[in-house]
Order: C-alpha cells, then sequence, then structure tokens
C-alpha cells in the first residue's frame, strides 16, 4: 500500500459536501494509506467554521497525521530559499517535503504548481 497525502484544499471541500472530494477520499482510501501533514492539520482547522471544526477534527483524526520533522523543516526551507518563494508559500513547501520524506503522491486541487520533477515529489491533481 502506498501513502496518499492530501493537500488541504481538498478536505476543506470535502467538508463542504463537494461530491468530487468525497470520491477523491474514496478512491485514496482504497489505493493506500492517506497521510496528512501536521501543517495541513492547522490550515483545514483554521478555515473551519464553528460549525465545522468538530467534524474537522474527526476528518483528520480518521488519517495518518504526519509532523513536521526536522528534515521536513530543512527540505522546504531550502527549496522556499533556493527560488521556490515566488512560485509556493512555505506551507506548500512543508507539504511537498513531507511526500518526499514518505515516498509518497500528493493529491491537490491544483491551484498551486508543483514542478513535476523539480521537488522530486509525484503530484496527482483533481479539479472540483
Amino acid at each position: 500500500m502506498e501513502y496518499i497525502v492530501l493537500e488541504g484544499e481538498i478536505l476543506v471541500d470535502f467538508l463542504n459536501g463537494i461530491d468530487e472530494a468525497k470520491g477523491i477520499l474514496e478512491r485514496a482510501n482504497d489505493e493506500g494509506t492517506i497521510c496528512v501533514s501536521a501543517w495541513t492539520c492547522a490550515q483545514v482547522l483554521a478555515s473551519a467554521d464553528s460549525g465545522n471544526y468538530e467534524p474537522a477534527c474527526e476528518l483528520l483524526n480518521s488519517f495518518k497525521v504526519v509532523p513536521v520533522s526536522w528534515e521536513v523543516a530543512r527540505n522546504a526551507g531550502k527549496w522556499f530559499i533556493d527560488g521556490g518563494a515566488g512560485k509556493l508559500d512555505l506551507g506548500d513547501f512543508i507539504v511537498a517535503a513531507t511526500v518526499r520524506e514518505l515516498g509518497a503522491v500528493l493529491v491537490t486541487r491544483g491551484n498551486r504548481e508543483y514542478p513535476p520533477g523539480e521537488y522530486q515529489v509525484r503530484v496527482e491533481k483533481y479539479e472540483v
């Protein structure tokens, strides 16, 4: 089974009842172990309104939550200062470094441009 890292937008879409996000979560669950970065958890919880906070906690708790390790922080910081600052925000690099550390695939809505292979991260995009 492979690790599948979900980006925050997919989880927010799921909590907002977007059918495509539900399908992505179902497929990911069938194909591997769903993981989320601790950074993604903070983003999802910060974006939840008071009515979605507890459901967001329950959803996130159902996945393997990956802490931000020293290696992840080091890689994310290095990629950011080596020209990534204009491409992605630091949080995106934390997620990308998490994917790299796990040897996982990143599933993203595609509103960010992760350069294929540039950061040694496999990306699968979906659209709503």
